[in-house]
């Protein structure tokens, strides 16, 4: 896997190496997700997304859990 996240980031640096290595779509969403936190760690608190901004797409991209964080 060797998709860019940020200038010159690799999505494989900033993931547990303990766990397996995403595939498919669910490597396209690690990414995607991964872009979004990196985009809230701007310097500049005007240039970080707001909330809304992240709701908004993280349901335009179909990404949500797929199993209740509690049981």
């Amino acid at each position: 896997m060797t998709s860019f996240i940020g200038q010159n980031t690799l999505l494989k640096d900033v993931i547990d190496p303990h766990i397996p290595v995403p595939e498919g779509h669910v490597a396209e969403g690690v990414a995607s997700i991964t872009k979004m936190a990196f985009s809230c760690l701007s310097a500049d608190p005007s240039s970080r997304p707001t909330m809304r901004q992240i709701s908004l797409e993280l349901t335009a991209g179909g990404l949500h859990c797929q199993s209740p964080f509690l049981k």
